[in-house]
């Protein structure tokens, strides 16, 4: 309690009058009860993705650390809008190969800032991959047509929306391996014209076009592109687009790797 009413204090603070605006937004999207299982899915440097249920469906609730409200309240302002952009960019698309946002949630009434919950999916592309070291030429096919085909969807929004940390890690799998893009939380509106210039460098280094890593460059929705296709440097995860001969990718299929190895079925 200590932590959210600190929070909820510094929200007031920082800037509450464009924080309170933006609250009414979210109402249509809000869901009546969402029950935490206590599985955690997964973590990361701003928040962490646990699993839930809402009217007995599984989901995914993806929410801000409350250790960071707390020792990071200055910053608040700026992670609350970015949290709300999140929420209300994913809750405008609807397409096979897009994460489906169901909707969010107030978890503490204290403290205006919302879980997002989306559907609830088996595995990442990259843990696809360290499963089963390598797939099917024609499931590999399929993974990059469906990522390919999100991607199309993300650019032909009007202004176009640039996902800019397209990885492994953020290609969804379902059980019969349909790919869907999630993590839009670096996703950005590209308004005004094609190219815009940015100050900071998006999601995972590793991933990104030169100009991306230059301060108020300028770059566009090329950026995911890149990142589809990008080699597989020993600095990061697994990129989308694995291919078995690319020299040097941790992934790459040899007859010595396999040799012996009974491998796991694949899901059908």
């Amino acid at each position: 309690m200590r932590v959210a009413t600190f929070a909820r204090r510094a929200l007031l603070v920082v800037r509450p009058t464009s924080m309170a605006a933006r609250l009414p937004a979210l109402a249509p999207l809000e869901l009546p009860e969402v029950v935490e299982t206590g599985r955690v899915l997964g973590k990361g440097a701003y928040g962490e993705v646990v699993e839930v249920k809402v009217l007995g469906m599984k989901c995914a609730a993806k929410s801000l650390h409350r250790e960071l409200l707390f020792n990071e309240y200055e910053r608040l302002s700026d992670l609350y809008d970015r949290f709300i952009d999140e929420c209300l960019c994913h809750s405008k698309l609807k397409h096979p190969n897009i994460v489906q946002l169901i909707g969010v949630h107030f978890a503490d009434p204290e403290l205006p800032v919302p879980i997002i919950v989306m559907e609830c999916l088996p595995m990442s592309l990259s843990q696809c991959l360290d499963k089963y070291q390598r797939l099917p030429h024609c499931m590999e096919c399929s993974i990059l047509l469906d990522v390919a085909s999100g991607l199309r969807y993300l650019h032909g929004q009007s202004p176009p929306i640039m996902h800019r940390d397209l990885t492994a890690n953020n290609v969804l799998l379902t059980s019969h391996m349909q790919a869907k893009i999630s993590d839009l939380g670096q996703a950005k509106l590209l308004e005004q014209s094609p190219t815009r210039k940015k100050t900071t460098a998006p999601g995972n280094n590793c991933y990104m076009p030169p100009e991306a890593l230059v301060s108020k460059s300028d770059y566009s929705t090329k950026i995911d592109v890149f990142s589809f296709w990008s080699p597989d440097p020993p600095c990061r995860d697994t990129p989308v687009a694995v291919q078995e001969n690319v020299p040097g990718s941790k992934h790459q299929a040899s007859d010595a790797t396999h040799r012996g190895r009974e491998e796991e079925s694949l899901p059908r």
